[in-house]
């Protein structure tokens, strides 16, 4: 089975960010499952009791992810908003996480939960070894839907061998490396920053390994090797 490992760049450890990942092979896709989506939007809806659209700023956690944000960016990316802040709202929205369909729906339901910023990566798409590192001025990243910002200089990003920019932390994939429905093969990197106890980065991904089980028991997953 593959192993995948990520070189976390001094710098970025430095300015308050730790990483946790695992690495995961299905036996079958999890597009198109009634379960999988019937699981996302119960526990989408249980989680939202804790929220209402004019406090959830005044949660703890994303009191500690915004103030990463304007620590650690020259500018903060404004055609983007933290992911955990993004699901938030459309959550909020709705009264549920509508559907994506695939694994990612199980990634969605644990960083709701637990208000953790998560990669969730098509294992297919990426070359090893991966790379959290700061970002160059004028480097150019495209986000799921297409959007593309010029980074400043400084924000956390993942590339990987071919230095293509897989995500960009805290706020999303990149175009084309998103786990899409039919995926087979995931890397799942968490993140805990500045404030963030790292338990609840290690809750994330269990959560997530626990769902992959639950819903694909022939699955299997092993930790992404990490070097600082």
């Amino acid at each position: 089975m593959r192993r995948v490992t990520a070189l976390i760049d001094r710098r970025v450890v430095q300015a308050g960010l730790a990483t946790s990942g695992i690495y995961c092979e299905l036996s079958q896709p999890l597009s198109d499952r009634l379960d999988v989506m019937l699981h996302l939007i119960e526990k989408s809806s249980e989680a939202l009791d804790i929220f209402r659209i004019t406090t959830y700023r005044r949660h703890p956690l994303i009191k500690a992810l915004m103030d990463y944000v304007r620590e650690t960016c020259v500018k903060s990316p404004r055609k983007l908003m933290p992911q955990p802040i993004k699901l938030i709202r459309k959550a909020l929205r709705r009264g549920y996480l509508p559907p994506e369909n695939g694994p990612a729906d199980l990634a969605r339901v644990a960083i709701l939960e637990y208000l953790i910023p998560m990669a969730v990566l098509d294992a297919d798409s990426v070359r090893d070894p991966l790379m959290i590192r700061s970002a160059v001025r004028g480097e150019r990243f495209l986000d799921a839907g297409g959007r593309e910002v010029v980074l400043e200089g400084g924000e956390a990003v993942i590339s990987d061998r071919g230095n293509n920019l897989l995500y960009l932390i805290p706020y999303g994939e990149g175009l084309g490396f998103k786990a899409a429905p039919k995926t087979m093969k995931v890397v799942l990197l968490a993140f805990s920053i500045k404030g963030v106890p790292k338990a609840l980065m290690a809750k994330t991904l269990r959560s997530v390994e626990r769902d992959l089980l639950r819903f694909d028991p022939y699955a299997y997953c092993n930790n992404v090797e990490i070097t600082y």
